[in-house]
């Protein structure tokens, strides 16, 4: 070895910034490029997931709804023309609805099916609304339960529902942050007090 000769030496490749080239900014590109990347995909991931959260709460207030419309109304066949048959369909509704807003249900409409026809815009129905007392009767209900048709042919009796479900996120400027679910269940009034058939 030669000792007069100066050996020219490299720096070691973390003085050199990582890159066999020497360049000091090699590693910085990489992280940026992944922190931009990061920024566009985190608004997308969080849109997504509040839009499987608002479905979802959406559809379990639907079925719920659906659930005590269909409840109601099979209360509503068996208690037939009794005096108390609106206020059992009612409690019905309530239980089943114990879960949702009180001041959320706008509405419930216990009516007659006429054959062949829908509810709208028109029918014979007992109206009721509800605030903190309890259930109130609409002055334009016209369908007393004692009116109800207890042999055969009997009425079909429908049972419908107005619940308005606010959203979780309002996620639209300006947009109104609820909508209204409207549901109902129709079904052939037979008392359980039928008496058997005569000869």
């Amino acid at each position: 070895m030669n000792e007069g000769v100066p050996v020219n030496r490299r720096p070691p490749l973390a003085a050199r910034g990582g890159q066999a080239g020497g360049r000091g900014d090699g590693p910085k590109k990489p992280r940026a490029q992944s922190l931009v990347e990061f920024a566009l995909i985190v608004p997308l991931l969080f849109l997504l997931t509040m839009g499987i959260i608002e479905f979802g709460w959406l559809f379990r207030n639907y079925m719920t709804v659906h659930y005590s419309t269909r409840e109601g109304a099979r209360t509503g066949a068996v208690a037939g023309d009794l005096g108390q048959a609106d206020d059992q369909i009612l409690r019905v509704i309530s239980v089943s609805m114990q879960t949702m807003p009180y001041n959320d249900l706008l509405s419930v409409k216990i009516y007659m099916q006429e054959p062949g026809s829908s509810c709208d815009p028109s029918c014979t129905y007992n109206g009721y609304t509800r605030d903190g007392s309890g259930w109130i009767l609409d002055s334009t209900s016209n369908w007393p339960s004692g009116n109800r048709r207890t042999q055969e042919p009997t009425d079909p009796l429908g049972v419908e529902i107005q619940f308005r479900h606010n959203f979780l996120v309002n996620l639209i400027p300006g947009a109104i942050g609820n909508t209204i679910i409207r549901d109902h269940s129709v079904v052939q009034i037979e008392p359980a007090y039928f008496g058997t058939p005569g000869p």
